[in-house]
């Protein structure tokens, strides 16, 4: 009998480069929670927390609720509760995210991401699904040099290249 031996999907130790710092992060259980069509006030007494906005995120303790997509949310740090009107998916392995923060990690995502991230444009608790060069993924910032960048569990080694790679342009002008 094959005995399978659980890996993380990024193993690296925190990777400093001029001013930015880039860690791995640790999302704990990731459960997307779709309401049912008319259920929104239901889910939200459940989970004792509002869904968030279109590109925002919410928090509660250690539960993070991050929008998305349509009528999609990632609830993050903590088990769903029982009986919750939603279609609801553990996605737990799917997904790998990196930490990027420092003065320099808004100039790195912008050689990353078609979109600004600027901190007039997008501040502390907004969310993006975007494109991460050639991946899918999401982009959130958490502080005022802080983001957290998701992409699909296969993605991530290329997620810490690429990134990496972008941190070394960056210090190097």
């Amino acid at each position: 009998m094959v005995e399978l031996i659980e890996t993380p999907a990024l193993d690296h130790a925190p990777l400093t480069i001029g001013s930015c710092t880039m860690t791995v992060c640790e999302l704990g259980q990731i459960t997307q929670v779709m309401p049912f069509v008319g259920k929104d006030l239901a889910v939200e007494k459940k989970l004792g927390m509002q869904l968030p906005k279109p590109n925002r995120v919410t928090s509660k303790g250690d539960a993070t609720l991050q929008w998305f997509g349509r009528r999609t949310y990632l609830l993050m740090g903590v088990d769903a509760p029982d009986g919750l009107d939603a279609a609801v998916t553990d996605q737990s392995d799917g997904w790998v995210a990196i930490s990027l923060q420092g003065a320099g990690a808004e100039d790195v995502l912008a050689r990353l991401v078609p979109v600004d991230v600027r901190g007039v444009a997008f501040k502390k608790g907004h969310t993006m699904r975007s494109m991460i060069q050639h991946m899918n993924g999401s982009v959130t910032r958490t502080g005022t040099d802080h983001f957290t960048v998701m992409v699909m569990r296969s993605m991530g080694q290329t997620l810490w290249h690429d990134v990496k790679t972008a941190m070394e342009n960056v210090a190097s002008r």
